[in-house]
């Protein structure tokens, strides 16, 4: 029986700073209830604030008499004796302030691991030693409340599962252990129901117990209905909140064994640990059923737990877009094609790329004199160039006169493509954004690198485990000497701008990919080698809260490249030289270093394969051509989607080589 109390005007709410507490004041003040709060330090200013010491919570400046008291409080830094002395005081508070009426938020916890279904009068557990640390203090609190109270008080004990919303600390709590393979490992039985529930279901859950009296002890079971598996929130942990890429599970059996042989290890060396008990109740296939409570409350407990999940936790609305496009291997449309410069890397790199897809249409090449190619193709000289459409267009002159380009295909049909650097300062770039925006067809940049292997494998971890909000990207870049290079104007590095718009420009582009705002310099340095050639650039971007910090440099022998995008959630690493991608979602350690290492290692080994037999595994500019013959205008390379990168690199350039 229950009495509907119609007339509550005060309640006293202690913890309402807890987690589940949040906002819970608001929603009894906006129902014109006196709300009084405990606070552990003075409060000067706010209203009703009642301080002073914890243990001495029923001799405080209370006011004579109260409708109810709503207690949140469990003393989690304290043991059991302490929690129970609390409960005692809690109890007096009541009998002094002539209290109808009190609800103690309870936990699942209280009830014992063995059970197979736990129900709102199931029997909780009576030793609170057999719980873990937390399970304990709930249990002493809770038999403490049903032991001492007074007949005339009304006692509500509300049970909620692991409840969600803004401010979890810990998603995991115990259900699993992290590994050195990015991958948890779930402790106990993989089958048994993991209680969840929403922290608003449970303040319309309190809300209406206060309306609703219990003539002695009312006991409330809130979980969801539709409450996962430990696996099941395990994998959704993953998957919304980047904890690992996927469970790892073991049968019960191995675990108790496990348990077992600890236990007479931690007896042989006198140590006292409940590592049995514990690891018995994770191996119990537990299931739940509060439809009675649902049902008394009227209140639907179903949740969308893995959004309820996501929501929970900050830095999860992710600020960077991973849906970039990655072609696969199709050739399409493209028939024909047609290079504006058939020098090294069109011969290396473009053609042997197609004609691994199996392109075999018609090729024309372009360049400023007409010869006769290192692959024997026949050159016609730019100014004879005839053709007036073309399936895709392909500007692979020396970097500084691509901007010529524009002029000569002004008046020709077709998407273009146009090897990098676009351009070497912002009057160019206006010309490019402006040619883009006259034609049907679209116009795109060249920066392979996002179509390599590794940064295609990257996207598609984040698309799968979200990680959060981008925080910070570093990069590291050590190239070859400038003098190495074979074409003159390169080896003028200080006018040509070699080590930023040649050397490293693609790994600025990767750095800053997912920077949808502005670049802004924050600051640079460079330095110069012997010859007067740049030797050294680092400094920061900033974009929107995302900081772009950087160091390339020219070295010796080997290359190297290193991009880390360090995100909310986990961290991502793309490495270059050879060419891999590192995944780091439980930090460092010395497992994840040597899966690291072999990844590495398995890498070089196919680029020395490579090597050996003539073949080449970079089909990026390949995918890069058929990308452009096929994309709509606003593909994520297109000219105007590159144009804050461009800007941001200009900014940079001016700096450095300003002189």
């Amino acid at each position: 029986m229950v009495n509907p109390n119609l007339s509550l005007k005060s309640v006293i709410v202690l913890g309402h700073g807890s987690f589940v507490a949040r906002g819970f004041i608001e929603k009894l003040k906006a129902r014109g209830i006196e709300v009084y709060t405990f606070h552990r330090t003075p409060q000067d200013g706010v209203p009703n604030a009642v301080d002073g010491e914890i243990g001495k919570i029923d001799s405080l400046d209370w006011p004579s008499k109260v409708d109810a008291i709503i207690n949140f409080i469990v003393l989690k830094d304290q043991g059991i004796a302490e929690n129970e002395a609390y409960a005692d005081a809690l109890l007096r508070l009541c009998r002094s302030r002539e209290v109808k009426h009190l609800i103690h938020l309870s936990s699942v916890s209280v009830y014992p691991g063995r059970l197979e279904l736990i129900e709102e009068m199931a029997m909780i557990e009576t030793d609170p030693t057999n719980k873990g640390s937390y399970g304990s203090l709930k249990v002493a609190a809770d038999l403490r409340l049903l032991s001492e109270r007074p007949k005339e008080l009304a006692l509500s004990l509300i049970r909620p599962g692991f409840v969600l919303g803004e401010g979890v600390v810990d998603p995991i709590i115990g259900n699993a252990m992290r590994t050195f393979l990015n991958t948890p490992v779930l402790l106990g039985s993989a089958h048994s129901t993991m209680p969840v529930i929403s922290r608003k279901v449970v303040q319309e859950c309190l809300l209406k117990r206060m309306e609703l009296i219990p003539d002695n002890v009312a006991v409330d079971l809130l979980v969801a209905p539709n409450s996962p598996t430990r696996k099941e929130y395990l994998q959704g942990c993953c998957e919304q909140l980047g904890l690992g890429r996927g469970v790892w599970t073991f049968p019960s059996f191995l675990w108790l064994l496990a348990a077992g042989a600890g236990q007479l290890l931690l007896k042989a060396l006198g140590k006292s640990m409940p590592i049995w008990g514990k690891f018995r109740e994770l191996c119990n296939v537990t299931k739940f059923n509060s439809d009675q409570t649902a049902e008394n409350l009227g209140i639907s407990f179903e949740a969308d737990w893995r959004t309820l999940l996501k929501k929970s936790f900050p830095g999860q609305q992710t600020n960077a877009n991973f849906e970039l496009e990655r072609p696969e291997p199709e050739l399409g449309k493209l028939k024909d094609i047609s290079f504006i410069g058939y020098g090294r890397i069109v011969q290396q790199k473009h053609i042997p790329g197609l004609t691994k897809y199996g392109f075999n249409g018609d090729v024309r090449a372009y360049d400023l004199h007409a010869h006769r190619a290192q692959d024997e193709r026949e050159v016609t000289a730019i100014d004879q160039m005839d053709a007036t459409k073309s399936d895709l267009w392909v500007v692979a002159t020396p970097g500084p006169v691509h901007v010529d380009a524009i002029n000569r295909l002004s008046d020709r049909s077709g998407p273009i493509l146009v090897e990098k650097p676009l351009c070497y300062n912002e009057a160019e770039l206006d010309q490019w954004l402006q040619f883009s925006n006259t034609r049907n067809d679209s116009v795109m940049v060249c920066h392979n690198y996002r179509l390599k292997q590794n940064t295609r494998e990257m996207l598609d971890y984040l698309e799968r485990f979200n990680p959060g909000e981008l925080l910070s990207v570093d990069l590291l870049f050590q190239g070859l000497p400038v003098a190495m290079e074979g074409s003159a104007w390169l080896r003028n590095e200080r006018k040509s701008r070699t080590l930023l718009m040649d050397h490293s420009i693609h790994f600025f582009d990767l750095a800053t990919m997912f920077c949808e705002d502005p670049l802004n310099l924050v600051w640079e340095n460079h330095s110069f080698d012997h010859d007067g050639r740049t030797a050294k650039i680092n400094g920061a971007f900033q974009s929107g809260d995302v900081s772009v910090n950087f160091m390339v440099r020219q070295g010796i022998a080997p290359r190297k490249a290193r991009v880390e995008y360090h995100f909310q959630n986990y961290s991502v690493v793309l490495l270059f030289f050879p060419d891999s991608f590192l995944l780091k979602m439980t930090g460092d350690s010395f497992g994840l270093g040597f899966r690291d290492g072999f990844e590495i290692g398995k890498n070089t080994m196919i680029k020395v394969y490579d090597k050996l037999t003539g073949r080449d595994t970079d089909d990026s500019h390949a995918r890069a051509l058929m990308l452009a013959s096929s994309a709509d205008s606003n593909v994520h390379l297109s000219v105007p989607r590159v144009e804050n990168f461009y800007r941001g690199l200009f900014q940079l350039a001016e700096s450095v080589y300003k002189s």
